[in-house]
């Protein structure tokens, strides 16, 4: 409770100090004279200045600008308290305006104007008096809103700015260059009208990730590995289904997002479909999607190549010194054991050993690696031919005749059995 007393005391003090309008003198020295040179103070290109830059530094004095992104930095949840300054102005280009409504509660006409920096808005709503003096701002003006109250929003949502009286609280300082409005046609067929920095782009955003991604998306190295397919269970489909809704007091699900064209067709509300295609074969059984047809299509002239290559192989082995192209994986078993026994009268372990490579290995020939008798074959055959069959580990006769030197004809040296236990 002591913390917020405090901060209660100094708004109080701050909102002493504040001026409720500029300098209506300096207001009467407004200009209409078309220049290219950046406002100070929203950093935007002006196409058209309102006052010199010596008027507007006069009736900006003390007063502390804050463009849009600035204002959404310093008012915040959860207090949305306004910017800890004796005076400060939201400047921001005049981005949208509403029709003029009414409230509910005493008949009252407001309207909201959006303020922008080309990128983010904040809203502006105009109240009675001040809906009277202002309703005519113009698109794409750069205004200065002086000392604004903060409305919140339901539930804390956010914060939006607010005018009541006829003070002079906005100054028009001149019209941006660069101020646009987004040429994307919505589903409905009108215009999104969304603020864009002409200099950059004619597109908001939104509708520039939405055509990069349709984009992306017929572009095979753009899109992923994976493809969403509708489980079944006992052989049936499954279904996605997108929120529920009660029935008779009970939650039923509502709105099926179809997958797999093949579903049941059943009145399950609203359809969501994973894509257009999914969507005419739903409602269209005649319907067949091209790109599974491509697919096939493309698989059948890759099996196909692959039969004429095998073809065109066996007849080459056939021709004349055609033996060198033969691949041994379109041998049949009873060939490539007659070639290796071939092989082996030409060309013993011993003579290919020392040549240093097997000159009957073909260039295409396909290794397997599986083949364990291949990859050691030569060598373990050469050690297998010049190996010993019986071995002896009875004493050699030099051997016998080195100890009867040693100990004598009829001596022998005594050995010591030991054991796990015995000391070094």
């Amino acid at each position: 409770m002591a913390e917020d007393e405090k901060r209660r005391k100094f708004q109080e003090q701050v909102r002493e100090l504040r001026v409720l309008s500029f300098d209506e003198e300096l207001l009467r020295q407004r200009t209409n004279d078309a220049v290219d040179d950046v406002d100070t103070y929203s950093k935007n290109r002006l196409s058209k200045r309102y006052y010199s830059q010596d008027t507007l530094e006069k009736l900006l004095k003390n007063i502390e600008p804050l463009r849009v992104h600035h204002a959404l930095a310093k008012i915040h949840a959860p207090n949305f308290d306004p910017p800890q300054y004796a005076n400060f102005a939201v400047v921001g280009v005049v981005a949208a305006k509403s029709e003029a409504k009414q409230t509910a509660s005493d008949k009252t006409k407001y309207m909201s104007v959006q303020l922008s920096n080309l990128k983010q808005q904040l809203t502006l709503t105009l109240f009675s008096k001040a809906f009277r003096k202002y309703y005519k701002l113009r698109l794409g003006d750069v205004v200065a809103v002086l000392n604004p109250q903060i409305w919140v929003l339901r539930e804390r949502a956010g914060f939006a700015l607010s005018l009541k009286e006829d003070y002079d609280a906005i100054l028009e300082i001149g019209h941006a260059r660069d101020f646009g409005l987004c040429k994307s046609v919505k589903k409905d067929g009108s215009l999104c009208r969304a603020p864009v920095d002409l200099s950059k782009t004619q597109y908001c955003d939104y509708h520039t990730e939405l055509s990069f991604n349709r984009t992306a998306s017929k572009r095979l190295e753009l899109t992923g590995n994976s493809r969403m397919f509708t489980p079944t269970e006992d052989g049936v489909k499954q279904a996605m289904y997108m929120s529920t809704k009660r029935r008779n007091g009970r939650e039923q699900l509502d709105g099926l997002m179809v997958a797999d064209a093949s579903v049941p067709k059943e009145d399950v509300g609203r359809l969501y479909f994973s894509n257009p295609d999914v969507s005419k074969a739903f409602f269209d059984d005649s319907y067949a999607n091209p790109k599974l047809i491509n697919d096939l299509q493309s698989a059948k002239s890759r099996l196909a190549r692959v039969k004429n290559e095998k073809r065109l192989r066996q007849k080459l082995v056939a021709l004349a010194d055609g033996d060198t192209l033969k691949d041994t994986s379109l041998e049949t078993p009873e060939s490539r054991e007659s070639r290796q026994r071939a092989t082996k009268v030409a060309f013993d372990p011993q003579t290919m050993v020392r040549i240093g490579f097997n000159p009957t290995q073909r260039m295409f020939e396909r290794r397997k690696e599986q083949d364990e008798a291949a990859a050691r074959s030569e060598r373990v055959a050469q050690l297998l031919s010049t190996a010993k069959t019986e071995k002896s580990l009875e004493r050699t006769r030099d051997e016998t005749l080195r100890r009867q030197r040693i100990y004598g004809t009829h001596e022998t040296p005594t050995m010591v059995e030991l054991s796990s236990s015995d000391e070094e």
